[in-house]
């Protein structure tokens, strides 16, 4: 591996730091991270694009040391040092489409059209389990709670919550999902005004009590 080196003082020792700019083998890529084998060497500093990495390395023994090839280990053993850079490698594929319906409540109650167009959905099996989700929480019918709150912005839509409301019979063990969310002021101050419908799911993990 080429590059420019230099030294630095670091304490009563002088360590090398050697500079490096590599194009990646496979790319884009996203995410990268590195591992190094040897121990007595350190990654410094990194930056990467999708198509290239560069980093620094310093030696933090007090003597020539091996970072990626043959280290000899005495007279007749040797251990092959490894620097390693691995991430994420994107590959575009062609856009997808997934359909899902549930046929008895289109018949019941009639078809409702539901196009999400979902960039950050970056597989079909997400796009399968996601259809699959709505379809399996919204196709029957259930409460839609309108909520207003004040002092606190801190809802956002897919937020779950559970209400606490006996006078309007709502069973507190109902799991809702928040669908909308307004903000807005009035003389009490911060108002926030929430949609939510219920669904089926009663999983209990990061619940939001209203």
């Amino acid at each position: 591996m080429d590059g420019d080196f230099f030294f630095d003082d670091f304490g009563s020792m002088l360590h090398e730091i050697k500079d490096f700019d590599v194009e990646l083998d496979k790319a884009p890529v996203e995410g990268v991270s590195w591992f190094i084998s040897n121990e007595g060497a350190k990654m410094l500093e990194m930056e990467y694009s999708p198509n290239r990495a560069k980093f620094s390395i310093v030696n933090t023994t007090g003597t020539d040391i091996i970072v990626h090839g043959d280290q000899a280990i005495g007279e007749n053993n040797s251990i092959n040092q490894n620097i390693i850079l691995y991430g994420y490698v994107l590959t575009e594929g062609e856009e997808a489409f997934v359909e899902r319906k549930n046929s008895k409540s289109i018949q019941d109650r009639g078809e409702i059209l539901y196009d999400l167009n979902a960039e950050w959905v970056n597989s079909k099996f997400q796009a399968e389990d996601l259809a699959d989700w709505i379809v399996d929480h919204f196709s029957e019918p259930m409460d839609v709670v309108t909520v207003k709150v004040f002092g606190d912005a801190s809802f956002s839509p897919g937020d779950k919550v559970r209400v606490f409301y006996d006078k309007a019979g709502i069973n507190p063990d109902w799991l809702y999902i928040i669908s909308k969310a307004e903000y807005g002021y009035s003389k009490d101050g911060l108002e926030t005004t929430i949609t939510i419908k219920r669904v089926r799911n009663n999983e209990t993990d990061g619940i939001i009590v209203v």
